[in-house]
């Protein structure tokens, strides 16, 4: 596979895949627009939550896709309020800290933490005999365009996601994830002879062959034996009983 290394390698193969990945920038505010008409044709769907995270009114573009399908779940019956209750990536539930001396118990949401054990034998066999002749139209009617509905809202989200991080990459070199800082950051690794996962081979190794070597548990010096093994000191790839690194 074309680039397939993580964090050992030497200069030759990360020069190659930063050329390549410049070459590849030009393309970035393409992709944002073409990410951002997507956005558009899917649309959104969002809840407005009260105190309690009871839903209140939701908003769907009724001209997106999200906006066709729930238009369709409520001609089918389903209520939105009470069936779908969706939170897209920006509303997430989450456990409201307790403190030292009263345990967390209640979700944002409003919903209480349960406990195992609800012992609910006996009327979950009766729900499920009494509903069982209509798993079917349940299944037609709500669960099916709920599944749907739930993917089109969690790719809405997804597609922002590659949005925010391709304007993150094109930020500059002093803002933290953009393609120049982790590339600062990279160059100051290779510069660092003690940080010994990457080296600069000088374009001696432009296949990176030697890039897994061991580390030598010393640097090289005079005295290396014409036997001794290949490895990785502070200065890079040693050949067998090589005294200079190559």
């Amino acid at each position: 596979m074309a680039y397939d290394f993580k964090g050992t390698f030497n200069t030759s193969g990360f020069n190659r895949f930063v050329a390549f990945a410049r070459g590849q920038q030009a393309d970035l505010v393409g992709r944002i627009i073409n990410l951002q008409e997507e956005q558009i044709r899917t649309g959104s769907l969002s809840f407005a939550y009260d105190g309690q995270g009871v839903p209140q009114q939701y908003e769907p573009d009724n001209e997106s896709y999200i906006g066709k399908l729930v238009a369709a779940y409520e001609v089918l019956g389903g209520d939105p309020f009470f069936d779908l209750n969706i939170r897209s990536k920006a509303q997430a539930v989450f456990l409201v800290p307790g403190d030292e001396t009263v345990s967390a118990t209640t979700m944002s949401n409003g919903e209480a933490v349960g406990l195992p054990g609800r012992a609910d034998a006996e009327s979950g066999a009766l729900i499920e005999n009494m509903r069982e002749w209509a798993e079917g139209v349940i299944d037609y009617k709500r669960d099916y365009l709920e599944r749907k509905i739930r993917r089109a809202v969690d790719y809405a989200d997804q597609l922002q996601d590659e949005i925010d991080l391709l304007a993150l990459l094109m930020g500059p070199v002093d803002s933290t994830g953009s393609f120049d800082n982790i590339f600062s950051a990279l160059n100051q690794l290779i510069a660092n002879p003690e940080y010994r996962a990457i080296f600069d081979d000088k374009g001696n190794d432009p296949n990176m062959k030697n890039v897994d070597a061991p580390f030598t548990i010393y640097d090289a010096g005079p005295d290396r034996a014409p036997g001794d093994s290949p490895g990785r000191d502070e200065g890079g790839y040693l050949p067998p009983g090589g005294t200079v690194a190559v």
